[in-house]
């Protein structure tokens, strides 16, 4: 086969309930600039996909304990009775998410009895039961007072229940006023230290829902504390969007209702909800019911997730790797590899710089280097007659070579996107944007990729089926070729690797930016009828060289043709000069036996101590730490053969000892 020029989520925040973190939802929420500057937005399609059941660790959680606090003064009958019928459709929809078993409880403040500071309204017989047994007890309820003091209803609900350690515990505080202080021991900061339970846990808080008399811009039904605000569509529906900022979020309220409760409600990590849009009544109230419930659930499910599971995804892989035609030393390759851009940023080029891993094993002759570099426009495989990967898009590597020494080549790199008729940099899907405890959202960026081994995704792991999926999305590109001379069986190619961005800067480095914007790759030449050592190491963050399919396409890692292609060019940095390409008419020759094997590691957020220092061009900090170099073994020292007059010698005191004897 030819070696020559071939082929050229959106989403929306739903704030996490025990992390104090968005959690984003399917990208098809996030929708269009709208007329003021907090309508960024779009119809949210909360529909309750994610099933299974939480957990405090990963397995455990799976119930809810939920409190309402409600107020008991005269102008709260309407709330009782809305409270009586959501709590049961809160119920179902966390039972049709796995989550079964939940205990709802309800505390009563503000009468005019003795108890005004906080009383348990029994539930079924006792503080806790079921949803329906709480949709009867708030026939209970009073609404006799004037004198409401949610502080002392909070402090009494966390001083009289006692909450399941697998469970997720949620208060809802439901009051039409301010905090009338009825003890002055409490306040803000004591209440929110005792939602957090006293713990610097995060996961450990309980989160606290605000229903109050406080308005919001974009007269949004609520706020959570990661600025997500939601407003109601019209239609018993609603948008969510992402507001600037939680300053100058409330536009009025009643009183000191914003410090009191919208200050605590988001300092706690969970809502503010607008009693006033649930007054309305018809389609507004509708919306507020689905907006509060689908916020919960999901805040709930997510409660205590573990950190987020990243997919086994690549960075840079080796897409066809040939010997290069008429080399006498048969130690001259030219290797095509692809990058993969999962960072933060668009690439617009690609860097790479020998390192000191270069020298890890003995050197053979002279040093491995680079001895050009060039682009194949189709990539893998290269040639005239190429095909891209199965399930590849159409696209087209329409790249520069602007550097090319024999330790550093750089890259201008440009995407042509045969589809869209764009050519631009390498897009990019950013892994590390999932946000902490959402294994799903990031599975959800890379093709293939499923979450297994738990009903609820939050709490399963990442997996790639077929590793070939991996490179199918549109954050790829492919035919980056370099030519390596002077490698020979046992020796290695240690090289940093950077992506760049549009203003030709690292997206990351030691120092700063997006892990996934820059790493190491280590390729070892095998002997051929060996396999490569597992625990291969050059650095301590390495873990070892193998040839799977994260590391080379469609076992490019052996080497059966020779190509005719010279990449020999070298280019001084800066220069604007003519790519060298591969030759379309001349096809590459070779069998199904292997001139050469090689295996590899890629890894990515380290670098290592620049082989020509020169080359660190962004004075990068260096955080891989090279391992005790291997010294060779000790060959024995050879004996020396006896001449033949000592061994006539010998014979001759041998054949004496035998007479002897005899």
């Amino acid at each position: 086969m030819p070696f020559a020029p071939t082929k050229p989520n959106i989403s929306t925040y739903i704030f996490c309930r025990r992390t104090n973190r968005p959690k984003k939802v399917d990208k098809q929420t996030k929708l269009m600039n709208l007329k003021n500057q907090y309508l960024q937005t779009g119809t949210l399609y909360l529909t309750l996909l994610i099933a299974g059941t939480p957990a405090a660790t990963a397995a455990t959680l799976q119930s809810a304990d939920v409190v309402v606090l409600i107020d008991e003064s005269n102008s709260m009958s309407g709330e009782q009775r809305w409270i009586g019928n959501m709590i049961p459709q809160l119920d179902a929809i966390l039972q049709s998410q796995g989550l079964t078993g939940q205990r709802f409880g309800l505390v009563g403040f503000g009468s005019g009895r003795p108890d005004l500071l906080g009383r348990s309204v029994p539930v079924g017989g006792a503080n806790f039961g079921t949803s329906a047994e709480f949709a009867s007890a708030t026939n209970n309820l009073l609404v006799s007072g004037k004198f409401e003091d949610g502080y002392s209803a909070i402090d009494f609900a966390l001083n009289n229940y006692t909450f399941r350690e697998d469970a997720a515990v949620s208060f809802i505080l439901v009051t039409d006023e301010d905090r009338d202080n009825g003890n002055f021991g409490l306040n803000f900061t004591n209440i929110l230290a005792g939602l957090k339970r006293g713990t610097e846990n995060t996961e450990d808080d309980i989160l606290l829902n605000a229903i109050v008399n406080a308005n919001f811009v974009n007269n949004a039904i609520g706020v959570n504390s990661e600025a997500n605000a939601y407003i109601a569509d019209g239609r018993g529906g609603y948008t969510t969007t992402q507001l600037p900022s939680l300053n100058g979020i409330v536009t009025s309220s009643f009183e000191n209702t914003k410090p009191d409760y919208v200050d605590l409600a988001l300092a706690n990590g969970g809502a503010a909800w607008n009693l006033n849009q649930l007054r309305t009544g018809g389609l507004t109230t509708t919306s507020f019911t689905k907006a509060f419930i689908d916020a919960n659930v999901r805040d709930i499910q997510q409660q205590q997730a573990p950190e987020t599971k990243l997919p086994p995804v690549y960075n840079l892989r080796f897409t066809d790797i040939k010997a290069v035609e008429d080399d006498p030393e048969g130690d001259k390759f030219q290797l095509a590899f692809e990058v993969l851009n999962w960072s933060d940023k668009p690439a617009a080029g690609v860097r790479i710089a020998l390192n000191e891993g270069t020298d890890f094993f003995p050197i053979i002759e002279e040093r491995s280097s680079f001895a050009g570099a060039g682009i194949d426009f189709n990539g893998r495989p290269n040639g005239p007659d190429a095909e891209p990967l199965p399930g590849n898009l159409l696209l087209a590597n329409s790249s520069r070579v602007v550097e090319s020494t024999d330790t550093a080549i750089q890259w201008d790199a440009s995407q042509f996107d045969f589809n869209t008729s764009v050519n631009g940099p390498i897009p990019n899907r950013d892994l590390l944007g999932a946000g902490p405890n959402n294994t799903p959202d990031a599975c959800a960026l890379v093709p293939g990729c499923q979450v297994i081994g738990h009903s609820n995704p939050f709490f399963g792991r990442p997996d790639i089926p077929d590793l070939e999926t991996v490179d199918d999305g549109n954050n790829v590109l492919d035919g980056f070729v370099i030519t390596v001379d002077d490698f020979n069986e046992g020796e290695v190619i240690s090289f940093n690797w950077n992506l760049l961005d549009v203003n030709g800067n690292p997206i990351g480095t030691p120092d700063s930016g997006n892990e996934y914007g820059f790493g190491i790759a280590n390729i070892l030449r095998t002997p051929i009828g060996e396999d490569p050592d597992a625990d291969f190491q050059i650095f301590e963050q390495n873990t070892g060289a193998d040839t799977s399919k994260r590391l080379f396409a469609e076992d490019s890692y052996r080497v059966t043709e020779y190509s005719p292609v010279s990449y020999d060019t070298t280019l001084a940095r800066a220069f604007s000069a003519r790519n060298t390409v591969a030759t379309r008419t001349i096809n590459s020759r070779g069998g199904d036996e292997p001139i050469a094997l090689f295996a590899a590691e890629i890894g990515t957020g380290i670098t290592g101590a620049f082989l020509n220092p020169a080359d660190n061009i962004f004075n990068s900090s260096i955080n891989a730490k090279l391992l005790p170099k291997p010294t060779p073994p000790v060959e024995p020292e050879p004996v020396p053969e006896p001449s033949t007059m000592a061994m006539i010698g010998m014979t001759a005191i041998a054949l004496l000892g035998y007479k002897r004897h005899g």
